[in-house]
């Protein structure tokens, strides 16, 4: 996080998320007495994790959302800093049109925290799409992009009700998304989403810039957050073993 904000972008809080295990809620936190933001400004930079129970995230939630949940790169990068920059300029300002917008979003996540723990991917799916189609787009317009918009149409039209929600992840959309499916649909949209990314990169990357080709992601629901083990050299793996003289030396010492 600390990287982030160096580097001038001022994001970074959903990064440090996987540090810990399971589900959880990241929000900002108060500056008190002894943190160094204290006396320069209201917030503390480090966020807080709650780490949510089983009464709040049933196992059977993670299972529900491996089963519904494609995750895919849509090969757009920017800097977020100036997106962030104009969160806290609507948030200053008090404009009518973005603060009931933020109260609408604050609705939405007790909304979605009750369909966590009733394992309901749907409504998950359904409060996601809302809160990026009506209360991020208010507040914040640069995180959307025709790009985006253009996914998420041709994916409702292909796949219609199977298709249940759209959400994005970090501060802008177009790069690290997640579109939520019937479970009985999901092979299908991992096998056509990679397809339907890449001809609407064509279509636009003349106009739109681009990072990487569009992919979709394999993955796993990870129990145990960021873990490591200390090896010794015969358990290595043997590509480590007879690396190059660098890196024998390093195992070596």
């Amino acid at each position: 996080i600390l990287g982030e904000w160096l580097g001038g972008s001022g994001g970074g809080w959903q990064d440090s998320g996987g540090v810990w295990p399971g589900l959880k809620l990241i929000h900002g936190v108060k500056s008190r007495v002894g943190d160094p933001e204290y006396g320069v400004s209201r917030g503390r930079l480090l966020p807080k994790h709650k780490l949510l129970n089983e009464e709040d995230a049933p196992p059977s939630l993670l299972k529900a959302l491996e089963n519904s949940l494609v995750l895919v790169h849509g090969g757009q990068s920017m800097n977020v800093g100036p997106v962030l920059e104009m969160v806290t300029e609507k948030y200053l300002l008090r404009d009518e049109e973005e603060w009931h917008a933020r109260h609408r979003s604050i609705e939405i996540l007790d909304e979605m925290m009750e369909a966590f723990r009733r394992s309901d991917v749907k409504e998950i799916g359904r409060c996601t799409t809302e809160n990026f189609l009506g209360p991020v787009r208010s507040v914040i317009p640069w995180a959307t992009n025709k790009y985006t918009e253009t996914l998420i149409e041709r994916v409702a039209s292909r796949f219609g009700e199977r298709f249940w929600g759209f959400c994005m992840h970090g501060g802008a959309s177009g790069g690290g998304m997640g579109f939520i499916f019937d479970p009985s649909a999901k092979e299908e949209a991992v096998q056509v989403l990679g397809d339907i990314m890449l001809q609407t990169k064509k279509e636009m990357e003349h106009a739109v810039p681009f990072a990487m080709d569009p992919c979709v992601f394999d993955y796993k629901v990870n129990d145990h957050g960021t873990v490591g083990q200390l090896c010794h050299r015969n358990d290595l793996p043997e590509l480590l073993q007879h690396g190059n003289k660098s890196t024998e030396s390093q195992l070596g010492s």
